[in-house]
């Protein structure tokens, strides 16, 4: 978690970056160096937004 984002009750800067990030992921129309490296970085923040315990995605369906 960075500085920034201590305290907050949300990481907002980290979800800002994924979600322009993520952008950029889905609708590039090709797999240059500069989308690849938005992708890589994507996953990191969603790895770090996990060990966090920060869920940003759809909810589980009950069984």
């Amino acid at each position: 978690m960075l500085a920034t984002d201590k305290g907050a009750k949300a990481p907002d800067r980290l979800i800002r970056q994924r979600t322009g990030l993520d952008d950029i992921c889905r609708t590039s129309r090709s797999l240059g160096t500069e989308t690849q490296v938005a992708c890589k970085r994507r996953d990191e923040l969603g790895s770090l937004l996990n060990r966090v315990d920060w869920c940003y995605g759809l909810k589980a369906k009950p069984e």
